[in-house]
C-alpha cells in the first residue's frame, strides 16, 4: 500500500474548501496517511460558483508536509493540458461543458496524468465527523476515517467505492409540507422517482438528518442497482484508475444546465465492482455548520433544517436540476419508447400541478420555471442519450488508443 499513488480532488469555487482540507489534513495526519501513502491535492476551480479567485495560497499552506503536490487548476488550463493531449470534438460535452462532469472528467484525466492509481473526491460541504446517538438518545460525534475503508475495497476487486452520507442528503429543508398539500407533494416525488436515483413518492413531505449506524453496520458491501441506477454520490467517491486506463470507466456526463453527472455514471457501471465503504462524512448542503471544520465545534443537537428564503432558494435550485436531468435518465433506463411516454407524461402532470403550488405556498418564484424545464429537457432527451453514447466511445477509444502513450499509460 505505501507505494500507492492518490490524488484526492476537490471540483470547487468556494472559498469554504479551505478549512474542510484543514479538516482533511488532521484527520490524515492523526490517521498517518501522510507518512506511508503518496498524496496529492488537485482543486478543479470554477469561479462561476461563487466568481472568487482561487485560493493559491492558503490551499499551500493547508495541504504543506501532507502532500507531495498541492494544484490549484481553473477549466480552460486543464482544458488546454487535454486538447495537447489530443482530445477530439466528440469530447467536447466531457470536458468543456459547464458543471460539475466536465470538472470531474478534467479532474480524472490530471490524476492520470500525474500516474495515480486512484482517484478519490471530496466535496466542499462534507466534513470528516460522525454523528450518532447511544441508548439514551444523547448525541455524539467521532472522528473518521475518509480514506482507509475506501482503499480496502479497492485492494480487493472493487472498481468504485462510495462512502456513506450522513447529516442531510439533500437539500430538502423540513416543513415544505405545512405549506403545500402533502397530495401534491407525494404525486411529485412519485413521477420524478421515475427519472431519478433517490426520489421517492415521500422524499418532499419531510426533511432527514441522518446519523452513523450501531455495531449492526454491515458495511462494506455492494451497491444495488435501484431503478436502473446504483446510487452514488459525486463526493467520497473512489475510483481505480487502472480501470480507467483499460478504458472501462465512463465519463461523467451532464445534460447541457443540468446536474445528475453521478446519477447517470451510477446508470453505467454494471460490468464494474462498485461497493459501498464505511467512509463516513457529514453533509452540510445549506452551510449551517461551517464551523465544524473551521472551529472545530460540533452541535449538541442536529435537527433538519428550517425553511427560510435562503433554503427555500436553495431547494428550488435543486429541485429545477433534478428535473433537468430526469428526462435523460427516464430514457436511459426505459425499454421502449411507450414507456418512456407514459413516465414522462406522468411528470409533466404532476410538475404543472406541484410548480404554482411551491411558489405560493413557498414564496419562490424560480418553481414557476419547472414545467418549462421540464418540457426542454424532454424535448432533447434523445439528443442528449445519443450525445452520451457517442461521446462516451470516444471518450474510452481515446483512452484506450489515441492518448495512450501521451496520458493515461504507467510512468516506465
Amino acid at each position: 500500500m505505501t507505494d500507492l499513488r492518490i490524488t484526492i480532488a476537490f471540483c470547487s469555487g468556494r472559498h469554504r474548501i479551505v478549512p474542510v482540507v484543514d479538516m482533511l489534513v488532521g484527520r490524515l495526519r492523526a490517521l498517518q496517511y501522510t507518512e506511508g501513502l503518496l498524496l496529492r491535492l488537485l482543486v478543479n476551480w470554477d469561479r462561476t460558483f461563487g466568481d472568487a479567485p482561487p485560493p493559491h495560497r492558503e490551499l499551500q499552506l493547508a495541504g504543506a508536509g501532507a502532500f507531495e503536490q498541492v494544484r490549484c487548476i481553473e477549466p480552460a488550463a486543464a482544458i488546454a493540458l487535454v486538447c495537447e493531449a489530443g482530445a477530439t470534438g466528440d469530447l467536447a460535452p466531457l470536458i468543456r461543458r459547464p458543471g460539475y462532469g466536465s470538472l470531474r472528467n478534467l479532474a480524472l484525466l490530471e490524476a492520470l496524468r500525474a500516474d495515480s492509481d486512484i482517484l478519490l473526491f471530496l466535496d466542499d460541504d462534507e466534513y470528516f465527523t460522525a454523528p450518532w446517538r447511544d441508548e439514551k438518545g444523547q448525541l455524539h460525534w467521532r472522528p473518521v476515517d475518509p480514506l482507509g475503508p475506501h482503499l480496502d475495497s479497492l485492494s480487493q476487486g472493487a472498481a468504485v467505492t462510495n462512502g456513506t452520507t450522513l447529516g442531510e442528503p439533500s437539500p430538502i429543508p423540513r416543513g415544505i409540507s405545512h405549506h403545500v398539500p402533502p397530495a401534491i407533494l407525494r404525486r411529485l416525488g412519485a413521477a420524478l422517482a421515475a427519472g431519478s436515483e433517490f426520489l421517492t413518492p415521500s422524499s418532499f413531505l419531510a426533511g432527514r438528518m441522518r446519523l452513523a449506524p450501531g455495531p449492526e453496520n454491515r458495511l462494506p458491501r455492494p451497491i444495488d442497482v435501484v431503478r436502473g441506477v446504483r446510487r452514488l454520490s459525486g463526493g467520497n467517491l473512489a475510483l481505480d484508475l487502472n480501470v480507467a486506463r483499460a478504458g472501462l470507466l465512463p465519463p461523467f456526463y451532464a445534460p447541457p444546465a443540468a446536474r445528475g453527472e453521478d446519477a447517470l455514471f451510477g446508470a453505467r457501471i454494471d460490468h464494474l465492482c462498485v461497493q459501498r465503504v464505511p467512509a463516513y462524512v457529514f453533509h452540510d448542503p445549506f452551510g449551517r455548520f461551517t464551523e465544524m471544520a473551521s472551529a472545530g465545534t460540533r452541535p449538541a443537537e442536529l435537527t433538519p433544517t428550517p425553511l427560510t428564503r435562503a433554503t427555500v432558494a436553495r431547494f428550488g435550485r435543486a429541485l429545477l436540476g433534478w428535473i433537468g436531468y430526469a428526462p435523460l435518465l427516464l430514457r436511459l433506463r426505459a425499454p421502449d419508447e411507450a414507456w418512456y411516454r407514459v413516465g414522462i407524461a406522468l411528470m409533466r402532470e404532476a410538475v404543472a400541478e406541484a410548480a404554482p403550488a411551491l411558489s405560493s405556498g413557498l414564496n419562490w418564484e424560480g418553481f414557476a420555471a419547472a414545467p418549462s424545464v421540464l418540457a426542454r429537457c424532454s424535448r432533447r432527451s434523445g439528443r442528449d442519450l445519443e450525445e452520451l453514447r457517442t461521446s462516451e466511445e470516444a471518450w474510452r477509444n481515446w483512452l484506450r488508443e489515441g492518448v495512450g502513450a501521451q496520458l493515461v499509460q504507467r510512468a516506465a
